[in-house]
């Protein structure tokens, strides 16, 4: 998955840092804190709310490989039923909140509503660049030290068991590699390895170099100076802050229209769409190999 879907862990007081279920993990020591089942894999989902304006209909091929955020929380959910159970059974209370299943903007890796830059001349005319609505981050649970090695076994890298916990009652792996065993998780990175190869080819191309020059032309006129859509929020001055400027909606207003007028996004994704289709049709065994066993992921987690 890429960065809307990576979950940042904190760093516990020798304790290393380690990724389970859908949520950053936190371990505390003395009260100190160191710091659906309906969804619908490998069908064309809503994008709706992710996409709009310039990109509202549009959709790259290998989206269809790509997993969605919600099914991605759904299987992590139903690992989860199984990470509880199992920590159950060794006298744990073990209850973390669900991992987010929309962390928003995008629904997927491809993130098409912002893969060219902001496309959406209402949001610019109301946020500027800013999201709409704030990244939703990933919930945080703190664990104790006894807790976390049952959760994770010899993963947990700890020099041995802390001394309250029985090594002999942990399954390999511990509670997580007990419910992966029997729930894997998704798996899309060769789709998203070909999604983020075609974005950077699609820059190589004539087409795409010719409509961006064209871009950069209407932005200079309007008095802003950028070669890429990548960079442009680097001119808005208050990205970094809370509160959005007249000057940031200004720029991201024009960014759009340039967009609009010079017609960027469509050349931009037609190019990358000839690309992913190339790629599909050289990859499509592994890829479709790849898409099945995701499908029959969701099936295991929908039984839980």
């Amino acid at each position: 998955m890429n960065s809307h879907f990576r979950h940042t862990l904190r760093r516990a007081t020798a304790l290393p840092l380690i990724l389970a279920c859908g949520y950053a993990m936190t371990a505390c020591s003395s009260g100190t804190e160191d710091s659906n089942r309906n969804a619908t894999y490998g069908k064309q989902p809503s994008y709706a709310s992710d996409r709009s304006g310039l990109t509202a209909s549009l959709t790259l091929p290998l989206e269809g490989y790509l997993v969605p955020f919600a099914d991605q929380a759904a299987v992590e959910r139903s690992q989860l039923v199984l990470e509880r159970a199992c920590m159950a059974k060794m006298g744990f209370t073990y209850n973390p909140p669900p991992p987010v299943s929309d962390p928003g903007p995008g629904k997927n890796a491809a993130n098409l509503g912002r893969r060219y830059g902001i496309s959406d001349l209402k949001s610019a005319r109301s946020y500027g660049y800013h999201l709409a609505a704030p990244l939703k981050e990933s919930p945080h649970y703190n664990v104790s030290p006894e807790e976390l090695y049952a959760l994770m076994g010899e993963n947990s890298s700890m020099s041995s068991p802390p001394a309250d916990v029985n090594k002999a009652e942990i399954p390999k792996g511990g509670c997580v590699g007990e419910a992966r065993a029997k729930i894997p998780s998704l798996d899309e990175s060769l789709a998203s390895q070909f999604d983020a190869d075609s974005l950077k080819k699609s820059q190589d191309d004539v087409r795409v170099i010719n409509s961006l020059k064209a871009w950069s032309a209407c932005m200079a006129k309007r008095g802003y100076h950028v070669d890429n859509p990548h960079s442009v929020p680097e001119l808005a001055s208050s990205m970094s802050s809370a509160t959005i400027s007249s000057g940031e909606i200004a720029t991201a207003v024009a960014d759009v229209e340039c967009k609009d007028s010079t017609g960027l996004i469509k050349d931009w994704f037609a190019v990358e769409k000839e690309i992913q289709n190339q790629q599909i049709e050289a990859n499509r065994p592994a890829l479709d190999q790849a898409r099945k066993k995701n499908q029959d992921v969701m099936r295991k987690a929908s039984s839980f």
